[in-house]
C-alpha cells in the first residue's frame, strides 16, 4: 500500500511540476464547518484558502446525487478533512457537480455511480482516521469529451489514483508508466501548440480607428436615458439600432420584452426590452455570454458639461459623450472585436451569448427576471463564463480584472407639511420649513471625512484579514494622480492602502441630490412644500441589505423625533443589491490576464470595484459558473458625471483586449 501511495504521490508531484498537472492542492474546510450550510451548499461564504483551520489533508472529489451531503459528511465527520477539488466560489454546483475544462487545469463536472459512492463509503469507513493516505481519489462517471474514454479505461489521474490505493490495479513503479501522465502530457503539449497569431487582426483594428469611432458616435446622439420616461422611446431605438449591428455580424438576435414599470406617481411606463443573442452552437466548444448595457445617465450640458453631452467629441486624445465609457463603448467593442476575426476567418473557439440590457442605470428593473425565465427554458444552461465590460481601471495606464464589488442600499427621505409652496417673505419664520428639516437630516449621516455616523453600520463588516491588507500593499496605484484625475485638493486620507480599501474594502454613503427645490439658474424665494433627499450606502461583505435598511430607518426615526419639527418624514428604500467577491485563481481569469497581457504587455493589478452591478451576482447564481470583470477603459472616465469620456487608446485597444479575450477562453 504504502508504495502505491508513494507512487501515485511521485506522479502527481511530477505532474504538477512540469505544469501539466496545475491543482494537485487541497481546499480546508472550517473545523466548526456548519453541516447543515454545507447540505444546502452554502460554503461560498467561506474562504477556506486564508481562514480556514486544516484538518487532515485528503485529495477527494466530492460527487453529485443524493448521497453527496451523506458523503461530504461522512468525510468529516471521520476526520480525513473536508478537501473539495473544485474551483471556487464553492458553491453547491461546484460540490457536487463540474466540468473537465479544456485546457487540463481542473476537474469542473463529477458524477459519481451508485456503485462508486459505496465503495468510497465502505473504504472510509474501514480506515481509521490517522491511517488513511494523504491522497484519497473518487473513480467518476465522466461524459465530457475528450475525457470521457481516459475515465472509463481507467486512464486518469484520478482513476489511477484510486486504483493504486484499493489495490485493484498494480502501481506502475516509474512515472513514465502512468497513462494519466502520459495521456495529460500529450494533450496539454497539443494545446500549448495551439496559438492563433492576432497580430493581423491588431493591424486591421488600427487601420479602421475612424470607423469604430463614428460607429460609437452615432449610438451616442440616440439619448437612451432609461431614468427619464419622456425619453422611453430613445431607450428602446438604442436597443434595436445594437440589435441591427449585431446581427450584421452573423449574430441570431432577438428582443425579450419586460412588461411595466411602475413609476412613483402610480403611473405604468413599458419596460424597454432587452437584446438577447448567440453566435455559435458547437457542443464541443464552451460558451461564454457577455454582458452589457444600453442606457446611459441623464446629462445636460447646463450641468457643467464643455460640449453638448449626446454629440460625441473628440479632442485631446479622448471621446467625450455621456456613454462613451458606461457602457456603449465597450458593448460595441465586442461587436467590433467579433466583426474583425470573422473578416480574417478565425473561427472564434467559444460560443457566444449575448445579454444586452437597457435599465442598468435604472436598477435593471425586469432582467432578473428575464433570465430567470431563461435559466428555466434551459438557455443559461451551457454557459460557462460570463464577461462584463462595464468596469475601469484603477489608474489611467495600468489595465486591472476586477474581482470584488460592492452592493447598493439606496434611499429617499420625504418631508413634507404645506399644501403649496409658499412665499419666503411672507410665510418665512412662521412656518416649519421642510427643506430645512431635510438639510439637518441629511448633515447627520456622515462627518466631513465620510466616517458613516449610522450606528451598527460597521459592525456589519467583514473583518480585514492579514492576506487582504499584503494584497493591497502590492497594488500599483499613485494617490498623487489619483487626487489630480478627480481635481481634488485634499483627500480624506493620502495614505494608498487606507484610500483603496475606502474606496473598495469598506462601506461609504453619498449625497445625491434633492428633488422639489429650486435649482435652475436665478433666484426664486419661495418655501418648498415637499422636498425629497436621495442618498445611498455601497456596501461590503457581510453587509446584508435588510439589517441596513432596518438601521437606517430606526437612526432617522430617532433623529426626527429628537428634532421635533411639526412637519412629517418619510423613508422610502428602492432597489438595491449585495456585494460580490471572486478568487482570482479560476482559469477564467488566467484567461483574461494572458489576453491583457497580449495586449499591453503587462501584467495586470487585480483589483475590487466601489461601484455596483447587481447583476454580477446574479449571473453567478443562476448559471452555477465564474463571471469577471474585464474593464478597457482608464480610471478618469468620468461615469456619471459631467464631461464622460474614454480616452481613444482604450476604445481601439479594448477592441483588441475583448478579442484576445475570445480567443484566449479556448485555450
Amino acid at each position: 500500500m504504502r508504495a502505491s501511495i508513494r507512487c501515485a504521490l511521485d506522479c502527481c508531484t511530477k505532474a504538477k511540476n512540469e505544469g501539466y498537472w496545475r491543482t494537485i492542492y487541497c481546499w480546508e474546510i472550517f473545523a466548526d464547518a456548519n453541516l447543515n450550510k454545507m447540505d444546502k451548499g452554502l460554503l461560498q461564504k467561506y474562504d477556506a484558502r486564508t481562514t480556514a483551520k486544516q484538518l487532515r489533508i485528503v485529495f477527494v472529489s466530492v460527487p453529485a446525487g443524493d448521497k453527496a451531503a451523506e458523503l461530504a459528511r461522512l468525510i468529516v465527520n471521520s476526520h480525513l478533512g473536508a478537501c473539495v477539488k473544485v474551483l471556487p466560489p464553492l458553491t453547491s454546483y461546484y460540490i457536487y457537480e463540474g466540468q473537465f475544462n479544456e485546457d487540463a487545469e481542473q476537474v469542473l463536472m463529477i458524477k459519481t455511480s451508485e456503485a462508486a459512492l459505496e465503495e468510497l463509503e465502505q473504504l472510509v469507513k474501514s480506515n481509521h482516521p490517522y491511517d488513511v493516505p494523504e491522497f484519497l481519489a473518487v473513480p467518476v462517471d465522466y461524459a465530457h469529451a475528450p475525457y470521457a474514454e481516459w475515465l472509463i479505461n481507467g486512464s486518469h489521474m484520478e482513476w489511477d489514483l484510486y486504483y493504486f490505493l484499493s489495490g485493484k490495479k498494480p502501481a506502475p513503479t516509474d512515472v513514465s508508466e502512468c497513462p494519466a501522465f502520459q495521456k495529460l502530457k500529450e494533450f496539454v503539449d497539443s494545446k500549448r501548440k495551439m496559438s492563433t497569431d492576432l497580430k493581423p487582426v491588431y493591424e486591421t483594428i488600427d487601420k479602421r480607428r475612424d470607423e469604430w469611432i463614428q460607429i460609437l458616435k452615432e449610438s451616442i446622439a440616440i439619448e437612451s436615458v432609461s431614468s427619464d420616461p419622456a425619453r422611453r422611446g430613445e431607450v428602446r431605438r438604442m436597443v434595436e439600432w445594437t440589435m441591427a449591428y449585431l446581427s450584421k455580424q452573423g449574430a441570431k438576435c432577438w428582443l425579450e420584452e419586460l412588461g411595466e414599470q411602475t413609476l412613483h406617481d402610480g403611473k405604468k411606463l413599458p419596460l424597454p426590452p432587452c437584446l438577447l443573442g448567440e453566435l455559435g452552437h458547437d457542443p464541443k466548444k464552451k460558451t461564454v455570454l457577455l454582458y452589457g448595457h444600453l442606457d446611459v445617465q441623464p446629462a445636460r450640458k447646463e450641468d457643467g458639461w464643455n460640449t453638448e453631452p449626446f454629440v460625441m467629441v473628440e479632442s485631446d486624445g479622448k471621446l467625450w459623450g455621456r456613454g462613451t465609457s458606461d457602457d456603449k463603448g465597450p458593448v460595441l467593442s465586442w461587436i467590433h472585436a467579433i466583426q474583425v476575426l470573422n473578416e480574417h476567418k478565425i473561427e472564434i473557439p467559444v460560443n457566444i451569448k449575448f445579454c444586452f440590457e437597457a435599465m442598468e442605470e435604472s436598477g435593471s428593473e425586469g432582467l432578473t427576471e428575464l433570465l430567470q425565465r431563461k435559466k428555466t427554458d434551459g438557455w443559461l444552461a451551457d454557459v460557462e463564463y460570463t464577461c462584463i465590460s462595464d468596469s475601469y481601471w484603477l489608474g489611467t495606464e495600468k489595465p486591472c480584472l476586477s474581482y470584488g464589488l460592492r452592493g447598493i442600499c439606496s434611499y429617499h427621505v420625504e418631508v413634507s407639511g404645506l399644501q403649496q409652496d409658499l412665499h419666503s417673505g411672507v410665510y418665512g419664520g412662521s412656518v416649519y420649513e421642510p427643506l430645512n428639516d431635510l438639510f439637518y437630516l441629511m448633515s447627520q449621516l456622515m462627518d466631513v471625512n465620510g466616517k458613516i455616523l449610522i450606528p451598527g453600520i460597521m459592525d456589519q463588516v467583514a473583518e480585514v484579514t492579514q492576506i487582504e491588507k499584503e494584497a493591497y500593499e502590492k497594488i500599483d496605484f499613485d494617490v498623487k494622480e489619483y487626487r489630480e484625475s478627480v481635481g481634488a485638493a485634499k483627500l480624506p486620507s493620502e495614505h494608498k492602502e487606507t484610500l483603496l480599501m475606502n474606496r473598495w474594502r469598506f462601506p461609504s454613503l453619498s449625497v445625491h441630490g434633492v428633488e422639489g427645490a429650486f435649482s435652475d439658474p436665478g433666484d426664486k424665494t419661495v418655501i418648498p412644500s415637499k422636498v425629497s433627499g436621495k442618498f445611498s450606502i455601497r456596501v461590503v461583505p457581510n453587509m446584508e441589505p435588510e439589517n441596513i435598511n432596518s438601521l437606517v430607518a430606526k437612526y432617522l426615526n430617532e433623529l426626527w423625533e429628537k428634532r421635533g419639527s411639526g412637519n412629517k418624514m418619510k423613508l422610502i428604500t428602492n432597489q438595491g443589491s449585495v456585494p460580490w467577491v471572486h478568487p482570482i485563481d479560476h482559469p477564467h481569469f488566467k484567461a483574461a490576464s494572458r489576453a491583457v497581457k497580449k495586449v499591453y504587455n503587462v501584467e495586470p493589478d487585480f483589483i475590487r470595484e466601489g461601484c455596483s452591478i447587481p447583476i454580477t451576482l446574479t449571473f453567478q447564481e443562476l448559471t452555477g459558473h465564474s463571471v469577471i470583470l474585464l474593464p478597457t477603459n482608464a480610471s478618469d472616465s468620468m461615469a456619471h458625471s459631467q464631461n464622460e469620456k474614454m480616452r481613444t487608446h482604450c476604445y481601439i485597444d479594448g477592441i483588441k483586449l475583448l478579442a484576445t479575450y475570445l480567443m484566449e477562453l479556448g485555450h
